[in-house]
């Protein structure tokens, strides 16, 4: 995505200026250029008008409060509870739900508190409120190789991206490694690739921290230990 090709100009090197550029370049449509998670809301002052967003898998929460006079969203519910003249009541029908796994899109604990359901995008303006889903997966299914060796290589080299993708950082950053296939995965394949090319690469991506259970079933120092000496990983 090259914003800055059509003529904006950054200061920082955030991805909060990227999306609000991206946001007066495209407009909604900005979210289907986006890699990653997110939950946001764009204020445009020109139409008068709130635009949100939610990833396409809901990795970030995003709930909201349509009332009357008011319209409040925030990324935890609790933030709910601060609320001047909001009567906090349980959503029991919710509670039962989601005690029996029954899926109930949209709703929360909170009565009158919803949901913006992963990839969909809301507006709020004066004359009411709209929301549409803008992903789905059914619609952006790719050709997958017949061969098996071509499958492997090509999976290989979408994970390799989406590691070196979120090495990106001005923070230090570490990886979780419990000693499983998908952690050990991670942590071998940025040893593999040694992070080579990746902009604003945090220096110390080689730390990972283990959580350990001794003398239980569930202890995976073992295999953890074996992702750390194969990585060379601190």
């Amino acid at each position: 995505m090259r914003v800055a090709g059509r003529g904006h100009r950054f200061t920082t090197d955030t991805d909060t200026e990227v999306i609000v550029a991206a946001y007066r370049q495209w407009g909604a449509d900005c979210v289907l250029k986006f890699n990653g998670m997110w939950a946001f809301a764009i204020w445009d002052s020109q139409d008068r008008e709130l635009f949100l967003s939610r990833d396409r898998f809901g990795v970030k929460p995003l709930h909201y409060l349509a009332e009357p006079h008011r319209f409040v969203f925030a990324s935890e519910l609790k933030c709910f509870l601060q609320l001047r003249d909001f009567d906090a009541r349980e959503n029991h029908a919710e509670m039962r739900h989601q005690l029996t796994g029954i899926e109930s899109p949209g709703q929360t604990l909170l009565e009158g508190v919803k949901l913006l359901r992963p990839g969909h995008n809301m507006t709020v303006s004066a004359t009411g409120i709209r929301a549409w889903r803008w992903w789905s997966t059914l619609d952006h299914l790719v050709e997958v190789p017949r061969r098996f060796a071509d499958q492997a290589a090509e999976f290989r080299e979408l994970f390799f991206d989406a590691c070196r993708l979120r090495l990106r950082s001005d923070v230090p950053i570490a990886t979780c490694l419990s000693g499983g296939l998908d952690s050990s995965s991670i942590l071998c394949s940025l040893a593999a690739m040694n992070a080579g090319n990746t902009e604003r690469r945090a220096s110390d991506f080689h730390r990972a921290f283990v959580a350990t259970f001794e003398g239980t079933s569930h202890d995976e120092r073992e295999y953890a230990a074996a992702a750390i000496e194969k990585a060379h990983a601190d």
